[in-house]
């Protein structure tokens, strides 16, 4: 069976999965991690997955071949996820491992031929803003496979029968890229938001000043002193692969490039200001 869909990358980073006039399209990926100061790396748990899902089908009015059919931001991770892993198991288990089996036997050939069919779909993630579904049949007698997908956004829906292998591997080549580039642009957003944490701290005259931004304005937001009582302090593990909070703990001092926080299990723990990342007061603290 010959290749009728193919994988697309665009300049505007569109990832696309396209043929027959058709297209099915995934973009703008938001990812916010579980530990949102922490790089989204292997078994890194994420709260939230973003993105654009657009569907096309053929229009001979448009110069493009395609209109837009239906066009939704959707939240409802792991679905993305649950879509790569269907992907995985229909091209890679057995036929016969987890299938329907159907007899099928007519009067003109005794021997009997069996179709297995695999089915996969999103219904079973917590929400399904988006929903996607593979089918994989195999007829015994013709040694032949096919594949049936479907992907819907809301109450829209698109459904691709009869596809080869080559169409479900571009596919699956689609949904691979299109989660290393929201892991790359992710982890690219979390090392400059790093960076400006390390630098909006400094110390002054045994002080700890915490600057803020806005509209590209740089202002002094709050300023900690020894013997503060502090509602929660959040800083980075020393390799900064992870973020610690300590809750409900006081400034015993600031000195030497660093903050020493007074824990009630560890004794005084020294943070240098390029580690910190929140501070909160039980009353906000404004400058003097």
């Amino acid at each position: 069976m010959s290749r009728q869909f193919r994988f697309v990358r665009t300049h505007d980073n569109k990832f696309l999965w396209e043929g027959r006039g058709y297209r099915v399209s995934f973009s703008e990926p938001m990812v916010t991690m579980m530990d949102d100061y922490a790089l989204w790396e292997k078994n890194r748990r994420i709260m939230y997955f973003y993105y654009y899902v657009d569907l096309y089908e053929p229009s001979h009015e448009e110069k493009s071949g395609s209109k837009l059919f239906a066009h939704e931001y959707v939240s409802d991770f792991p679905s993305i996820y649950s879509l790569r892993y269907i992907l995985d198991t229909v091209l890679s288990e057995p036929i016969r491992k987890n299938s329907r089996k159907t007899t099928v036997k007519s009067d003109d050939d005794p021997d009997e031929s069996y179709y297995y069919s695999k089915y996969l779909d999103t219904t079973n993630d917590l929400i399904d803003e988006d929903f996607h579904s593979v089918k994989r049949t195999y007829y015994t007698e013709t040694k032949g496979e096919w594949f049936d997908v479907t992907v819907g956004v809301g109450s829209n829906l698109l459904r691709f029968p009869m596809l080869g292998r080559a169409d479900i591997l571009e596919l699956k080549r689609c949904v691979n890229c299109f989660l290393k580039y929201a892991r790359k642009t992710t982890n690219e957003r979390i090392r400059a938001e790093a960076q400006w944490y390390k630098e909006r701290c400094f110390i002054e005259n045994g002080r700890l000043f915490c600057m803020d931004e806005f509209d590209g304005e740089k202002f002094i937001r709050s300023i900690f002193r020894p013997g503060d009582e502090l509602r929660s302090f959040r800083f980075m593990s020393e390799d900064e692969s992870r973020s610690r909070e300590l809750d409900f703990v006081k400034i015993s001092s600031i000195d030497d490039g660093a903050v020493f926080i007074d824990t009630e299990n560890d004794g005084a723990v020294r943070i240098p200001i390029e580690r910190i990342r929140e501070i909160s007061h039980f009353t906000r603290n404004v400058p003097d």
